[in-house]
């Protein structure tokens, strides 16, 4: 059945560029490669060794100045955002590439292989990422209560901007800020 919708959508990606093809794969194998890391390895310590050694971008005074000169972000649907939630335009490369690997892991996970948690999603755009020679971004995970239900979620966020998802979804959560105290 899973097949099936995957052959059903091959005309679509007739009109990806050869650049957007290997996006794709490339995040179709990140994807992959996350849920491998997802399944083999304790969570609290998945995320600990997934964030190690980030950044967590300019100083919030340098952020200040970034979001009033129009700071980073997209306007092309890729999942990246400024702070405020709404897309900002950039001609910042970096944040330009950031916004293809974190299209290319969601246009995967939409219509790829398998439907991936948004934990393997956060993953999966960290190490595209790094294959780029880009800061990494944290993966935030944030908690809520809805309609009588726990739920949890996680993103990436490189600075201020949120990859892969938005910012007015993930601020419904509620950052869990230690990891290292959390044991799963």
């Amino acid at each position: 059945m899973r097949l099936l919708r995957l052959f059903r959508k091959l005309p679509r990606l007739g009109s990806l560029s050869p650049a957007e093809l290997r996006d794709l794969a490339a995040a179709q194998l990140a994807i992959l490669d996350a849920h491998r890391r997802v399944r083999s390895r304790p969570l609290g310590e998945l995320v600990a060794v997934a964030n190690a050694g980030t950044t967590g971008g300019p100083d919030v005074e340098n952020r200040r100045e970034e979001r009033n000169r129009g700071g980073p972000g997209r306007t092309d649907g890729s999942g990246t955002e400024g702070p405020s939630g709404d897309a900002v335009p950039t001609a910042e490369p970096d944040a330009e590439r950031a916004g293809r690997a974190a299209w290319a892991v969601l246009a995967a996970s939409n219509y790829g292989l398998t439907r991936p948690t948004c934990l393997v999603r956060s993953l999966a755009i960290q190490s595209l990422l790094r294959k780029r020679g880009l800061p990494p971004g944290e993966i935030k995970i944030g908690v809520r209560w809805q309609d009588d239900r726990f739920e949890a979620h996680a993103w990436v966020e490189q600075g201020e901007r949120v990859l892969g998802d938005t910012r007015r979804h993930v601020r419904t959560f509620e950052p869990v800020t230690d990891m290292t105290a959390v044991r799963f």
